[in-house]
């Protein structure tokens, strides 16, 4: 994540005692600053303490940050943020949670925060307030554990969602969740009302299946009309992009990889031209449309560009580029 021109790293730490989450800043090209602990808690015998955690930075721009803890005797969803009002606990049972994602609207003091979290295969949306509702899934839609989130407004949250259907199948899907603060309760679409995106695997697909690989990568374009930016893999080896920025659904196969596409991230620059980086077997690569005119949509994608090859590449965070918006978060502008 980028804090104005400074880059800012996320990371979890278990030193055997405690599992801590904690950023660093760059101070200078060679040099990042003393790591900064966001929080710590007791250890327990579970993967998911730990396990997901994700940092934002608003366009005030302060920290905003959430992860799943264990205060030593219950597990739970925590959003938090930096100073005042600090670190808010807002749903227990954090070891059913199979993925989260945070979204975070454009306000400078409001600090709207928002997260989004598939639990035993129900979606849930919650406000940093501990407002929160349960989403109805898409038509024949059975179970959710993969997602991604990206805030339009302060209000109106974008998700792209990974679904297992019938027939074995799982799919990606889009739809928009709206908070409204007169009533304190959250709009999301009907179960037709989600926006079929396309294919992840078309056999042999279940919600325990899935993995990090498949969760899809959205992305919002605030500057031009909160046109929606989603990359996602298809049976494991073709990337895949989808957006309505023209008017009508525009979905595009970029490319097949050499062995395997996983871990895609897309992001946007300030005109709405894509950037997605993606693993393809043991190398990091990038492609990109930006060769288009701002505002209109073309399929030209440039040929991927090797970042690292040769390496055992086990993952791939947000994305973080110069006037760029990472995934699910906003830059600030740099």
């Amino acid at each position: 994540q980028v804090d104005g021109s400074t880059p800012v790293v996320s990371f979890k730490v278990n030193d055997g005692t405690n599992t801590a989450f904690k950023y660093r800043r760059r101070a200078s090209a060679n040099s990042w600053t003393t790591e900064t602990t966001v929080n710590s808690f007791a250890n327990a015998t579970t993967t998911a303490v730990g396990s997901f955690n994700e940092l934002a930075i608003n366009s005030f721009p302060r920290m905003v940050s959430a992860f799943f803890g264990y205060d030593g005797s219950d597990y739970g969803l925590y959003l938090g943020l930096q100073g005042s009002p600090g670190l808010a606990q807002i749903t227990g049972a954090a070891s059913t949670f199979t993925d989260m994602a945070i979204a975070v609207g454009p306000a400078t003091t409001a600090d709207p925060v928002f997260a989004a979290v598939a639990q035993s295969g129900q979606l849930r949306i919650l406000r940093r307030d501990q407002s929160s509702a349960t989403l109805t899934l898409p038509t024949s839609c059975a179970s959710v554990s993969r997602l991604s989130a990206a805030a339009k407004d302060d209000s109106t949250i974008s998700l792209a969602i990974a679904c297992q259907m019938s027939g074995n199948i799982c799919s990606v899907f889009y739809g928009d969740v709206t908070y409204v603060s007169a009533t304190n309760v959250f709009t999301g679409p009907s179960a037709a009302g989600w926006t079929s995106v396309g294919t992840i695997r078309s056999s042999g697909c279940n919600s325990n299946t899935l993995t990090d690989d498949d969760r899809p990568s959205i992305m919002v374009d605030r500057q031009n009309g909160g046109r929606v930016s989603i990359a996602w893999n298809s049976q494991g080896t073709t990337l895949n992009h989808w957006t309505n920025e023209s008017g009508s659904n525009a979905n595009t196969v970029i490319l097949t990889g050499t062995t395997s596409v996983t871990q895609q991230t897309v992001a946007l620059d300030a005109l709405g031209k894509a950037y997605i980086i993606y693993k393809d077997g043991d190398a990091l690569r990038f492609v990109t449309n930006n060769g288009r005119a701002s505002g209109v949509f073309t399929n030209v994608w440039s040929s991927p560009v090797s970042i690292v090859s040769g390496t055992s590449i086990t993952g791939v965070g947000t994305v973080g580029i110069s006037t760029m918006k990472g995934r699910g978060n906003f830059t600030g502008g740099k």
